[in-house]
Parts: C-alpha cells; structure tokens; sequence
C-alpha cells in the first residue's frame, strides 16, 4: 500500500512539474509578443517616418526645380547620414548608461548622464554646423558636386545644417527614449517631424 501510494504520488508530481512548465512556457510566450510588440514595431514605424524626409524632398524637387536640384539632394545625402551616425552613437550610449543607473536606483546619476549627453550632442552639432558651412565649397567638391548642382547642393546643405541642433536631438532622442520606456513617444515624435516635413516641403515648393 505504501508503494502504490508512494508511486501514486511521484506520478502526481510529475503532472504538476508538466502543467507548470507548460504554463511558465505560455506565459512566457506572451511576456514575449507583448515585448516584442512594444519594442520592435514601435522603433521600425518610428524609422519608416524618419526616413520619410528624404524621400519627399526628391519628389517634391524633382516635380519643379528639375534634375539638377534632385541630384544635389544626392550629392548632400552622404552628409545627413554622417550626423545620422553620429546621433545614434550618442543616442544609444547614453541610452545604455541611463538604464544601467535607472535600474540601479541611481536616478541622481542617470539624470545627470542624460544632461551630459545632451549637452555633448549639442555641443558637437554646433561644431559640424560651423565646419560645414566653414568648408561647404570643399565638402561639395569631395562629393562630386558639379558646376550645375552646386548652388542647389549649397542650398539644401544650409537647410540642414541650420537644423541639425533640432534633428540630431530628435534622432537620437528616439534611442534615448526607448530605453526610457518612452518608446511610444519616439515615434509620436518621428510622426510630428515627418508631417511638418511634408507640409514644409510642399509649401516650399
């Protein structure tokens, strides 16, 4: 009797190691689809907006101003991609390090990480912007700007260096706030940006 019992028992227990593996397994396939629906999507809708500008820039150019400005958009394309990269370096840094002290308690360090990095971003847009405009014949030049898109080039380069304090915080603002669990604010933001973008362009033009 004992050992039927005792049987009875361990044939109990591996029934409920079974259920409980298998409902720590759904529900870690849940905690997995909402994370990845919060953290994945949001990110790639945000990039599919930011990544609007340029491309309605070449469409509302090419329709009036002519082959030339359109290739001058190209010619000062590689520029953009460089603050770009340069954001997301200082963007994903100092999202790191702010969850890192967030999740430590140190909100006092965090706080001041994120005003240092902001700073520094500033701090470097404002040094680019003074170097492009400073060196804007010789950068076009290395581009392979030619005679007839130069003065376009020259235009659209001032655009964006004249903003490029407003996007780069933007830009990388969006790394910032992912780690901050703000990541629905990211993309509202890359939203915003995108629709004054589209209204500029098409009233420039």
């Amino acid at each position: 009797m004992r050992r039927e019992k005792l049987e009875n028992y361990k044939g109990r227990v591996e029934m409920f190691k079974e259920d409980l593996i298998k409902f720590c397994f759904r529900a870690e396939s849940r905690n997995v689809r909402r994370s990845c629906y919060r953290y994945v999507f949001p990110p790639m809708l945000g990039m599919i907006f930011a990544q609007m500008a340029p491309v309605v820039d070449c469409i509302c150019v090419s329709g009036s101003m002519g082959e030339e400005a359109l290739s001058a958009i190209g010619v000062v394309a590689p520029l953009d991609y460089v603050l770009n990269i340069i954001c997301a370096l200082i963007g994903i840094g100092c999202g790191v390090v702010v969850s890192r002290y967030s999740g430590a308690g140190e909100k006092a360090v965090a706080a001041r990480v994120f005003t240092r990095s902001i700073i520094a971003l500033i701090s470097i847009s404002l040094i680019l912007n003074v170097i492009g405009i400073v060196f804007m014949d010789p950068l076009l030049k290395l581009l392979c700007a030619t005679p007839e898109n130069m003065g376009f080039a020259k235009e659209y380069l001032f655009v964006i260096l004249f903003g490029c304090v407003f996007m780069n915080i933007n830009f990388a603002g969006d790394y910032i706030l992912a780690n901050d669990n703000n990541e629905i604010l990211a993309v509202a933001g890359d939203i915003v940006s995108a629709v004054v973008n589209v209204i500029i362009s098409f009233v420039g033009v």
